[in-house]
């Protein structure tokens, strides 16, 4: 279904939503959160393609003139103020700093930059000359603790899941962020009988992301040996993330942690994971038995 692209963004989920735990209701001036939380919500565009940002400006009519698809991809032009720049197939990603991910592109220029003559949008575009084919199979997700010089600190892996880029996978890590923590990393990888190659990976400051604030938007994935400045990627991946601190009813044996703690004192632990307690057996009173039905035998 269309949409044309006149005006504005919205906020999108891109979306940043604070969760609480201000330093007015929590003394935690001194710490830093000690609890992150990672989830894989949606892949998208596996297939090589590359990074452009480009400024765009509305016409005459007062638009932007882009008609786009569900996922924001481009799909038509109304006008050509934009086609010097623009190509059908193109995936919108971001507004200028603004995430955009399950609004349309229309509302979210209308909430944000209704009044801007011009905007820039980040954008991927497809390699292929011809037609484009997505990956399949199964694949699995590995999340990445590192400290500045790049060295693994600690490492889990997801399930494996059938790749679809059509539907929710939605696996998911709670861990301690451990000292030394300066970058998270989210590897894609195939899996095959006897390899695992990864597919891309997106590297993320651990301090780009705001306290208590739970965070959702598409980053590119790229080849691990990527140049910084490569516009290279190989497909884009959906994120949440939060940064938060930890409670005694999410990781009860969790402590503080500063960068003055010794590694030695410190050993990796499993994601905190989650489960129902068995129920006790229920007594029946007594009189509450059924009686059995009477049984007549035949007679000798």
């Amino acid at each position: 279904m269309d949409d044309i692209a006149g005006v504005g963004t919205e906020r999108g989920v891109g979306t940043s939503s604070n969760g609480g735990g201000t330093s007015s209701d929590h003394d935690f001036t001194a710490l830093e959160p000690t609890t992150l939380l990672v989830k894989v919500e949606r892949l998208r565009r596996l297939y090589k393609a590359d990074d452009y940002v480009h400024t765009v400006r509305r016409g005459e009519d007062g638009t932007f003139g882009l008609g786009l698809s569900e996922d924001n991809e481009i799909i038509a032009f109304y006008h050509e103020q934009n086609t010097d720049k623009l190509r059908l197939g193109d995936q919108v990603r971001s507004v200028g700093s603004v995430p955009l991910v399950r609004e349309k592109l229309a509302v979210l220029l209308q909430r944000h930059f209704s009044a801007c003559e011009t905007v820039e949008l980040h954008i991927s575009r497809s390699s292929f000359v011809e037609e484009k084919v997505e990956r399949s199979g199964e694949v699995f997700a590995a999340l990445e603790l590192r400290d500045r010089r790049g060295e693994n600190l600690d490492e889990w892996t997801s399930e494996l899941w059938e790749l679809k880029t059509d539907a929710v996978w939605g696996t998911f890590w709670t861990v301690p962020i451990l000292p030394r923590t300066h970058t998270i990393c989210v590897g894609l990888h195939e899996s095959h009988l006897f390899s695992e190659p990864l597919i891309g990976c997106v590297e993320i400051p651990i301090a780009s992301l705001a306290k208590e604030t739970l965070d959702c938007r598409w980053y590119a994935l790229r080849a691990e040996d990527a140049e910084h400045d490569s516009r290279e990627i190989e497909g884009e991946i959906l994120l949440t993330t939060r940064r938060f601190y930890s409670s005694a009813s999410i990781c009860p044996d969790r402590a503080a942690f500063s960068e003055s703690d010794s590694d030695d004192d410190w050993e990796p632990s499993g994601p905190v994971t989650h489960e129902s307690m068995p129920m006790a057996p229920i007594d029946e009173p007594a009189d509450l038995a059924v009686d059995l039905p009477v049984t007549h035998g035949s007679r000798r």
